[in-house]
């Protein structure tokens, strides 16, 4: 019984030294990817409460996106000019940047997803793939209307005079390759 009142206490003095410093959760967002208004208690647990891919409050949500993973630092900045053009929907404004095959399978298990001990059943207004994906979820029935915002062009840099002869995504396989993937912040 002694062992677990000293477990019991390590584990409330923990919890409260860590909610003194936890850190912003996604760490990189610095509380920025969170479009809900009344947070209530804030609950930070380090390495705990890191779930950076659901963004907002569904409860009561006026807006609910599914948008492709790769573009969750730039969120921030079009969900607050899109409330800025739409102020009704300032702070109800749900999103998931979750990778477009997994939103798939949400929407697949009637819009539920789990994440740990957290199942959470929200439908999408809007989910953003590419448009190949759209428009097959299209002509099955899953998706009503596709409707393109943006394309882009993906390129490879590679050393000034291509020393390894790269032409193609197929020469990026080669095991005397090293790799970078960009950051977005640069």
């Amino acid at each position: 019984m002694k062992s677990l009142v000293i477990l019991a206490c390590a584990l409330f003095t923990a919890g409260h030294g860590a909610g003194a410093a936890a850190q912003a959760s996604p760490p990189w967002s610095g509380q920025a990817n969170n479009p809900a208004r009344d947070r209530g208690y804030v609950f930070p647990v380090p390495d705990v409460d890191n779930v950076p891919d659901l963004h907002g409050n569904p409860s009561g949500a006026k807006l609910v996106l599914f948008i492709g993973g790769n573009q969750f630092f730039v969120l921030p900045q079009l969900i607050a000019a899109f409330e800025a053009h739409h102020p009704e929907l300032a702070g109800h404004i749900f999103y998931e940047t979750l990778p477009p095959g997994i939103l798939r399978r949400q929407m697949a298990a009637a819009n539920t997803l789990t994440l740990g001990n957290l199942t959470l059943t929200v439908q999408p207004d809007v989910f953003e793939a590419g448009a190949r994906v759209l428009r097959q979820m299209q002509q099955t029935g899953q998706v009503r209307n596709v409707v393109p915002y943006a394309t882009n062009t993906l390129e490879i840099m590679i050393k000034a005079g291509n020393p390894h002869r790269i032409h193609s995504l197929k020469d990026l396989a080669r095991p005397e390759l090293r790799l970078s993937m960009p950051n977005p912040e640069w």
